[in-house]
């Protein structure tokens, strides 16, 4: 259960993208944020489940499904019983609200996912380029959470998006 919480100077504040936090295969805690958290957010689940809460609204996620977050507003998502292992990131940069627009990620809210591993693949990229503190590193992140947000668009169930979810 490895994670980053980057320091976001000037340097990385420039770049298009960047990333801002991140861990994988989390055993997920109960996280209520009544302001929201300052950067955009990606979780996806691995194994078990777990609900997320948003504008009154509540959701069972499961493995397969994400979870996309704006800044700044309010939620909470927690664990069921029996455990929830997720991989998240927190982003943002420059570029990053006409590329959240390309990739369909307009609204906070689950998303069904078609392609997991890959995300999962380039998560723990982003987790390795991150340990290293040079102008070179900082770029090759900023890459990466690019490559993360295409490959995010193609892994968005089209015709899933938010509409597929009732609330429970």
């Amino acid at each position: 259960m490895p994670f980053i919480y980057a320091t976001i100077d000037e340097r990385i504040r420039q770049l298009p993208f960047y990333m801002a936090t991140i861990g994988y295969d989390w055993p997920q805690e109960a996280i209520k944020r009544p302001d929201g958290f300052p950067d955009y957010q990606w979780l996806h689940s691995l194994s078990g489940k777990g609900t997320l809460s948003i504008g009154g609204k509540t959701w069972e996620i499961g493995p397969g499904e994400g979870i996309f977050l704006l800044p700044n507003e309010a939620h909470e998502y927690r664990a069921l019983e029996g455990g929830w292992t997720t991989d998240w990131i927190s982003f943002g940069g420059f570029a990053i609200t006409r590329m959240l627009e390309f990739a369909g990620l307009t609204s906070s809210g689950p998303y069904q996912l078609s392609d997991l591993w890959r995300l999962k693949v380039i998560i723990r990229e982003v987790y390795a380029s991150a340990h290293d503190d040079s102008v070179i590193a900082y770029q090759n992140s900023s890459l990466l959470v690019y490559e993360l947000l295409l490959t995010l668009r193609t892994a968005l169930d089209r015709g899933e998006l938010l509409l597929h979810y009732q609330p429970i």
